[in-house]
This record gives C-alpha cells, structure tokens and sequence, in this order.
C-alpha cells in the first residue's frame, strides 16, 4: 500500500519504507500507519510473501528480496527523492529494515522492539532444540555494526518476546542517536503504551532528518 506524500509537493518529497512484525499485515496496520505518517512524506507498507494478501512462502531469502523491491518502487517513484528514503522496522521487520539500510542508500533508520539476531532468540525460547535446527539467521546486530545512517530505537521495558537488553545492543552497535525505553510496554504495545511520546519523538526525528 503506497500513501502518496500530503499536502501534495512541488518537488520530489521524503519517502518512508514501513516494515511490519510477524504476522502483521497492510490491513491491520493501516490505522497505525496513518497516525504515525509524517506530513509530506511518502509512505510504503508491504505484505511480505505468504502474509496478508501477498503469495508465496515466507523465506529469510524472500523477506530479503521483499525488502529490496519495496525500497526499489519507492525509490522508483517520480515523487519521491530516492535520496530522502528513511526505513521504519517493527521486531521481524527491524531485520528488513536494516538489510536494506546496509544495502542501499537510506537517511534515516527507526526500529521497534529490534533482536539481535534468530540465533540469540532461539537459545532464549527454544534452548532444548538442537542447533542445526535453528537455520535462520536474521543478524541485527552484526547489520547495525555497519550501519550509517541517523538510528532511532524503541524497546518496552517488560518485552518477554525480545528483551530490552536486545534492543539496548543493536542500538549500542549501531550508535543510536536515541534509545527510547518504555516503561511498562511488552512487545507488542509500545506504540499504545508510549501514546503521543512514541508518535512526537518518531515525527521529531524523521522532520529533523529530512528538514521539515
């Protein structure tokens, strides 16, 4: 779902590509979406393979080539200044988020409730499967060491899907320039828990990056 850039620009306009968690969809998030959406920004959300209305078979290979051609059209887009394109990940989609931040040309990264990597969460919640099980990669942390664009991260204090102390780590490795802790948000809450501080510090930072 693409949200062209409002009020409507004289010039190619900032571009943000929205990564979504597992399990979320365009049609569940399009509420939040909305309210989050910077003003005169361009907006694209996703459904990768197999979710929502998309088909396919979700892969790490394909959440990769998903990533790639979402930021593809955006930055195809005649309205759209490929040079002002900020990525926003949410838990699965904060490995999008930065394979494409490491991978293209991004200005800005913001990420929610990000883990460190598939291999670090599997010995937290599937300590008693054997390794060679465990084939997913998905390394934020080794991404966020290469990383160069302005970083932004959210993380609820009382996580028990992703820990904080995960959130705290990719932050640290890609040198956040804000590391905001919510008190009492899980994982998936922390936008309803902050309430307007999530909304303000998110359109702070994107209007500063991109000069609004």
């Amino acid at each position: 779902m693409y949200l062209p850039p409002r009020p409507a620009p004289s010039q190619p306009a900032p571009g943000l590509v929205w990564f979504p968690g597992n399990a979320e969809t365009v049609a569940s998030l399009a509420p939040v979406v909305r309210e989050l959406r910077p003003p005169g920004v361009g907006v694209l959300i996703l459904d990768y393979r197999g979710y929502g209305e998309s088909s396919g078979t979700p892969s790490e290979a394909g959440l990769y080539r998903d990533a790639e051609a979402a930021w593809g059209y955006l930055a195809s887009r005649p309205d759209i200044d490929r040079a002002r394109i900020a990525v926003y990940g949410r838990s699965l989609g904060t490995v999008a988020a930065l394979d494409v931040a490491v991978t293209r040309r991004v200005r800005a990264v913001v990420l929610d409730a990000p883990f460190t990597s598939a291999r670090d969460l599997a010995r937290l919640h599937y300590w008693y499967l054997p390794r060679s099980l465990l084939r997913l990669d998905l390394d934020n942390l080794e991404r966020a060491r290469r990383l160069r664009a302005p970083l932004l991260v959210f993380h609820g204090t009382v996580d028990a899907v992703v820990p904080i102390a995960m959130g705290r780590a990719v932050a640290a490795a890609g040198h956040a320039r804000e590391f905001v802790a919510v008190a009492g948000a899980g994982h998936n809450d922390l936008h309803e828990v902050a309430g307007d501080r999530y909304t303000g510090t998110f359109l702070r930072f994107l209007g500063s990056i991109f000069g609004q």
